[in-house]
Parts: structure tokens; C-alpha cells; sequence
């Protein structure tokens, strides 16, 4: 079998750790995202989780619609903030109720896993 291309971890073998430790600073954006993304919702895997996003209106400050299926979006408060606010892609999968003892602050207005999808692809 003849291979014409390398394998991700053997690109990265032996890859300078500065280079790694550098490219925290900057994200990665796919170009065209921002028209693909206006027309359908796309699904972004982060970690084990994936994360759905739909953006509406105009592009450059499109109103965005997410959901994520970790359980921490169901049972920590984004799921309800985002049925509140408005922002909330789908159907509620939990109660939606408020998250009084877990969010007695109102933070939980995001899992880590949409925060990420949106600091990446979304300049957040």
C-alpha cells in the first residue's frame, strides 16, 4: 500500500516545544466559516462533546444559537440561560429550571466546550 500523505503524530514527533507553548496565543480559523455558518448549523466536536452553532442576521455581528451535549450544559445553568436568553439551539434536554444552589452567581452562562467553540472560531 503506498501512503502519499503523514500521519498527525508523526508530523508532531519531535515537534519544538516552543512552537506548542507559541501557538497558545493564536486560534485557528477556517476560511468561508463565517458563509457556511450563516447558512446551516454546524456541529463542532470539542473533546468527547459536540457543540452546535447557528448563527442569524448579519455577519458581522451575527446573533449565535448553541447547545452542547455535555452535562454540564444541562445541569449547571447554560442550558437554562440560554432558553432564557434566547440563545439556545434545539430543544431543552433537562428541566431548563434555574440554577439556584449550582449557580447562585449567574455565571454559568457557558460549558467549557461552547466557550471553546466560541474563543476559536468566533474571536470571543
Amino acid at each position: 500500500m503506498y501512503r502519499s500523505a503523514a500521519y498527525i503524530k508523526d508530523i508532531l514527533k519531535s515537534l519544538d516545544p516552543k512552537i506548542k507553548t507559541n501557538a497558545e496565543s493564536i486560534n485557528a480559523v477556517v476560511e468561508g466559516f463565517e458563509d457556511k455558518v450563516m447558512k446551516e448549523p454546524l456541529e463542532f466536536k470539542v473533546g468527547d462533546h459536540k457543540v452546535r452553532v447557528e448563527a442569524k442576521g448579519e455577519r458581522e455581528n451575527p446573533d449565535l444559537y448553541l447547545t452542547c451535549d455535555c452535562n454540564y450544559w444541562q445541569y449547571q445553568g447554560p442550558e437554562y440561560y440560554a432558553k432564557e436568553n434566547k440563545y439556545l439551539l434545539g430543544k431543552v434536554r433537562g428541566t431548563a429550571k434555574p440554577p439556584k444552589k449550582r449557580d447562585p452567581e449567574s455565571t454559568h452562562k457557558l460549558c467549557k466546550h461552547a466557550y471553546a467553540v466560541l474563543r476559536d472560531f468566533f474571536g470571543a
